[in-house]
């Protein structure tokens, strides 16, 4: 047999809990682990290549609408600084009303139902500074323009927005592939993403129906590094909830001899062979031949044959004869 190479694919799934995680980088936001395996990936000269994919992922959504990312609102009158949660326009307002007056300030505020932009209305002249204002981006306004106010009013000139986390972007050092974002315009770590499709405080289930994987650019793992990011690469708040992924690997490794292959399928031939061997003979019988009919025929001449037609009471007198 001519020496052929033969591409095999051998499949991992590894799956990690945040609860089991050998260290909590970023305590209890748990969005940053460290998992300590053995030997996840070793360097192996057959190993062509390795590819990872996430399969599937259960993902509580406790992270905040309004986090530390985007609760800082500086004024004129004094820093506003928004309690995190998840909030609705009605309720923002009434947390918004309360900060102001806080500061001894009387700050009314209003939706628009047709527009969704908000209007303050203060009780004398007011200004919003974009300078280490984070809450700019949900409130409707630049984040790059200061904006005060025209006979005590400042209208915001985008919609509020209560979006939220729209992304949860899966990182890791280990997982490393060739994978880019527009976030910084080039490779990253990047492992996968997970569009959040949960309602605040509900659960994100995840499944890769496409199986789509990466190429990894280590070829040895042991330790493992996760990170759980938003849409603009900033780290998740989970509040101490526990999460859990799994990921598939797929080493390719590459056999050189026609013997090996030959070694693996031998003992798969003699084990059907040994079966076949253990199955009864249930065949059927081959029927017997039939047997030849005695001959009948009388060797008389056809003189002295007697037909239908020959005369009965000849007959009846040469029997009574005997």
């Amino acid at each position: 047999m001519t020496d052929n190479n033969y591409l095999i694919e051998d499949t991992r799934l590894i799956n990690i809990s945040s609860s089991s995680a050998t260290s909590l980088v970023n305590g209890a936001l748990k969005s940053d682990l460290v998992f300590d395996f053995k030997n996840i990936l070793t360097d192996e000269d057959n190993i062509t290549h390795t590819t990872i994919g996430i399969t599937e992922a259960q993902i509580p959504s406790s992270f905040y609408t309004v986090n530390e990312y985007n609760n800082v609102l500086i004024t004129s009158i004094g820093t506003i600084t928004i309690t995190k949660g998840n909030y609705n326009s009605r309720t923002l307002i009434t947390e918004l009303t309360a900060r102001f007056l806080a500061l001894s300030s009387v700050m009314v505020i209003t939706i628009s139902k047709i527009t969704g932009k908000l209007t303050f209305t203060a009780t004398g002249s007011t200004t919003f500074y974009f300078s280490g204002s984070s809450a700019f981006e949900i409130l409707g306004f630049d984040s790059l323009t200061n904006y005060s106010s025209i006979n005590n009013v400042i209208v915001a000139p985008f919609l509020l927005n209560l979006l939220g986390i729209q992304q949860i972007r899966i990182h890791s050092s280990a997982f490393s592939c060739y994978n880019s974002s527009s976030t910084n315009m080039g490779e990253n770590n990047l492992v996968g993403v997970i569009q959040n499709t949960s309602p605040p405080f509900g659960m994100i289930l995840y499944r890769n129906s496409q199986t789509s994987h990466s190429v990894l650019k280590n070829k040895q793992i042991s330790l493992i590094d996760i990170q759980l990011l938003d849409e603009k690469n900033r780290y998740l708040d989970f509040n101490n909830t526990d999460f859990t992924i799994t990921f598939m690997m797929t080493i390719f490794r590459r056999i050189k001899s026609s013997k090996t292959l030959i070694s693996i399928l031998k003992p798969i031939l003699q084990t059907i062979e040994t079966d076949l061997e253990k199955i009864p003979d249930k065949s059927v019988p081959k029927p017997e031949s039939p047997k030849p009919e005695p001959d009948t025929t009388d060797n008389t001449t056809t003189d002295n044959v007697m037909t239908d037609d020959s005369n009965s009471l000849d007959m009846l007198e040469y029997n009574n004869l005997i």
